[in-house]
């Protein structure tokens, strides 16, 4: 592999989480480079992976949106029976 492959390579690349081929591999450790850019695509993609984890939510958060979402629509919606259980609130509702 040349270093023109290896860029090839480097930006068809969409799985991180596998072992890379033994070509690649060969590559990047006899050309600097190369391995920089490989190093700093990795990282790239890490930083990446890592803003669009998981966070959760403090306890009761989600329950109070879906309620406020709940009781924007049936607001807007008059026509439509709201589900039984479903807390009726007094909030503001633009029309």
């Amino acid at each position: 592999m040349n270093c023109k492959d290896f860029l090839i390579w480097l930006q068809d690349r969409t799985i991180h989480n596998q072992p890379e081929d033994p070509e690649v591999l060969d590559h990047i450790h006899t050309c600097e480079t190369c391995n920089r850019l490989y190093c700093m695509d990795n990282c790239l993609e890490a930083c990446i992976q890592k803003s669009f984890s998981l966070q959760k939510l403090p306890h009761g958060l989600a329950q109070k949106i879906n309620q406020h979402i709940d009781h924007a629509f049936y607001s807007r919606h008059q026509s439509l029976d709201q589900p039984a259980g479903l807390p009726r609130q007094d909030l503001p509702v633009k029309k």
